[in-house]
């Protein structure tokens, strides 16, 4: 990780003794919304020596969500590390959620970073390998359109997929059922 300046890290499994020795060991500058010793907890790592000024912290209490308003050489930039629910129900009070923070905390002509694990596959047909098909339930639309609404509110652009229009690549997977899906976006 040395070789990063900024890391954004889900399922921290994060607790604010667990914090304490993970800032004795990394030298930089950490930011968390931790979750519990067993779920959930999103964390941000900056590289130390590396030049940046975090005005201010923004997360919520389930260590889904962390925003930290920052600059570098002179911009000022928003950062968001997210670690969606897995549960779809979960999912769509979670992205209007989501929604609501970034609309309260980023303007319009701020620059705009987003990552992390949405536990959503976007596109079925080059996103997912094995294991069921994923179904069209109302539910998936439902979520889907939040997402887009997002994207498209903040002219974000999933810059993987851009780079990489078919390429069949997955984040997470289970090896005894054969699935794979990609459900880590940037």
């Amino acid at each position: 990780m040395q070789k990063n300046d900024i890391c954004l890290i889900q399922e921290t499994y994060c607790t604010v003794e667990v914090e304490r020795n993970w800032r004795n060991e990394w030298g930089g500058q950490i930011f968390c919304s931790n979750g519990t010793n067993h779920a959930r907890g999103v964390m941000v790592l900056v590289k130390p020596g590396f030049d940046i000024e975090v005005v201010d912290v923004v997360s919520d209490t389930m260590g889904r969500f962390l925003l930290l308003d920052a600059k570098i050489q002179n911009s000022s930039l928003k950062i968001i590390n997210v670690y969606a629910p897995n549960e779809e129900n979960c999912q769509i009070h979670f992205y209007g959620f989501l929604r609501n923070m970034i609309n309260k905390h980023v303007n319009q002509d701020d620059i705009l970073i987003m990552g992390g694990d949405f536990n959503f596959i976007f596109n079925p047909d080059l996103d997912r390998k094995g294991g069921a098909q994923v179904s069209n339930t109302g539910l998936r639309k439902k979520i889907l359109d939040k997402l887009e609404i997002l994207l498209n509110e903040h002219e974000l652009q999933e810059i993987w997929r851009i780079q990489h229009p078919k390429r069949k690549r997955f984040t997470w997977h289970q090896y005894t059922r054969k699935i794979y899906s990609r459900l880590d976006y940037w």
